[in-house]
């Protein structure tokens, strides 16, 4: 008996706390809803200052590698070598050079320059593309591959034309940044060299750094229905 009135005392509190567990866990529910969606919002605009860093380093890289020695010396060889032996054919030497005269952008002479620019590259940065265009010629290349003359692999005009964009490469999303080299003698034209400096938009310790920063279970980058990050 002493049994039986225990186990109804027991159906009786389990009846009741069931019967005001809607009232009490309403309130904690929206609370645990909004506790995740502050969260989550965090861990979004954690991501997102990330990748303005990102933005900002490659800008920052591009113009540090277009004013290192290195890469000026290899832009100093591409303008051709003096043949001038009268004053008149000096001055029209001079002329020339001021106006971004250049040998033509060969595959050798890319090559120059990026092995210029790649000695200036942070050794932390993966994925590093480096490219030039000049006139009609353009050439790219990633760290430790071989470079590409190929515009649907890479369209290196656009992006100098760009200044800072991101855009789809080698199966993610990049970004790049364009500094003139040399301009050219009018100013309504193209630069007459270029140089574009990029890398992946979201470096392999970014997420895992707004993950923790963040504090949040998980995060993602997507790109329209691409899961990228």
């Amino acid at each position: 008996m002493v049994r039986l009135k225990f186990l109804l005392f027991a159906l009786l509190v389990l009846g009741l706390g069931l019967a005001h567990l809607p009232t009490l866990s309403a309130p904690q529910g929206a609370r645990a809803v909004e506790g995740a969606a502050l969260q989550a919002a965090s861990g979004a605009g954690e991501v997102s200052r990330r990748v303005d860093a990102r933005r900002s380093e490659i800008q920052s890289l591009a113009l540090k590698l277009a004013g290192s020695p290195g890469v000026a010396a290899a832009v100093h060889a591409l303008r051709p070598a003096p043949v001038a032996k009268s004053p008149r054919d000096r001055n029209a030497g001079k002329d020339a050079e001021e106006a971004g005269a250049l040998s033509p952008l060969t595959a050798e002479r890319f090559g120059a320059l990026r092995a210029a620019a790649e000695a200036v590259l942070p050794k932390e940065l993966q994925g590093a593309v480096v490219a030039v265009v000049a006139g009609d010629a353009s050439f790219h290349a990633r760290a430790g591959a071989e470079p590409s003359s190929d515009a649907a692999l890479l369209d290196v005009p656009a992006l100098a034309k760009a200044g800072t964009s991101v855009v789809d490469a080698f199966g993610a999303p990049h970004v790049f940044a364009s500094v003139p080299l040399v301009w050219s003698g009018d100013a309504t034209q193209a630069p007459a060299l270029t140089l574009v400096v990029g890398a992946p938009l979201v470096a392999d310790t970014a997420l895992q750094g707004a993950l923790d920063a963040s504090g949040v279970a998980a995060l993602g980058l997507v790109q329209g229905d691409k899961v990228v990050g």
